[in-house]
């Protein structure tokens, strides 16, 4: 978030990670980061 706000970009608005009963490390790290920046999550499922 800080290059796009130093190099005056878009910031992103929504990351779509994989996320599943099986496959739940996006609560770890990245679910809080979207939290704290306003990031929209799309989960991607298959």
């Amino acid at each position: 978030m800080w290059l796009a706000d130093r190099r005056g970009l878009e910031r992103f608005v929504c990351v779509q990670p994989l996320y599943n009963i099986v496959n739940r490390d996006p609560e770890v790290e990245l679910f809080p980061m979207c939290q704290a920046f306003g990031v929209g999550v799309a989960a991607y499922s298959p």
